[in-house]
C-alpha cells in the first residue's frame, strides 16, 4: 500500500510522515526525485537532484514544463514499489498539483490518474498562511510568499472531482501528536480496506 504525505511547505509534511514511518516500521521515501536520483547515480545523487530541481524548477518556466518534470518521479515510483508492502512518501500527486496545476496542466495529472499514480491513498495537510510561514522561519526554510492556502483549496477541489482517496486534515489549531493520531485513524482503516481487496 502506497500513502501520500501533500501539502505546501511549511504544513507539517516530513515531521508527519517520519513518526508515520516509525509507528508502521515501513519505508519513507522522502522526495520522489531523491529516491530516483539515489538509486541511478549513487555517490553524487544528491548535488546532481538538487541541481536538477533548480534547472527544472525555476519559476520562469512554464507550469506545464515544472509540472511533467515533477510528475515523472511519481511515474519511476509507480514502477519499482511493491504494493504489497507498506510506503510512506513525502510529497504525492496533491503536493505536485498545490504548485503547479491548473487548467493548462490539468491533462498531466488525469493521466497520472488513469494509470494509478495517485496511489491508495493521500492525506493532504493545509495550515494558515501565517502559521506556515512561521514553521518555516523555524526551520530557517526559505518562505515562498505567494498565497498556497488558495492552491491548496484547487487541489482539494481537484481531489473531489476526481473521487481519489483522500483525506484532509488542517494542522493550524494542532499538535503533531494530534496530526498523528488523526492520520493513523485513517491509515489503519485504509489499510484493512487494501489488503482485503488484494486478496479478491
Amino acid at each position: 500500500m502506497i500513502i501520500t504525505i501533500d501539502g505546501a511547505d511549511g504544513v507539517g509534511k516530513t515531521t508527519l510522515a517520519q513518526k508515520l514511518k516509525m509507528y508502521y516500521n515501513c519505508t519513507l521515501i522522502e522526495k520522489p526525485i531523491y529516491t530516483y536520483y539515489k538509486r541511478k547515480f549513487g555517490a553524487n545523487w544528491k548535488a546532481l537532484a538538487d541541481k536538477s530541481m533548480q534547472t527544472n524548477l525555476a519559476e520562469n518556466l512554464p507550469n506545464e514544463d515544472r509540472a511533467k518534470f515533477v510528475c515523472k518521479f511519481l511515474v519511476y515510483l509507480k514502477n519499482v514499489l511493491n504494493e504489497d508492502e507498506l510506503y510512506i512518501i513525502d510529497r504525492g500527486i496533491l503536493s505536485c498539483y498545490i504548485y503547479n496545476g491548473n487548467e493548462t496542466t490539468n491533462y498531466i495529472f488525469d493521466k497520472l490518474l488513469e494509470n494509478g499514480i495517485g496511489f491508495d491513498l493521500s492525506i493532504l495537510l493545509d495550515a494558515d498562511t501565517n502559521i506556515r510561514k512561521q514553521r518555516l522561519l523555524d526551520r530557517d526554510k526559505q518562505i515562498d510568499h505567494r498565497d498556497l492556502s488558495l492552491r491548496t483549496n484547487k487541489a482539494l477541489i481537484y481531489a473531489k472531482s476526481k473521487n481519489m482517496n483522500f483525506k484532509y486534515i488542517d494542522t493550524t489549531d494542532l499538535s503533531i501528536e494530534e496530526v498523528f493520531e488523526q492520520s493513523k485513524s485513517i491509515i489503519n482503516e485504509n489499510i484493512g480496506k487494501h489488503f482485503e481487496e488484494r486478496e479478491l
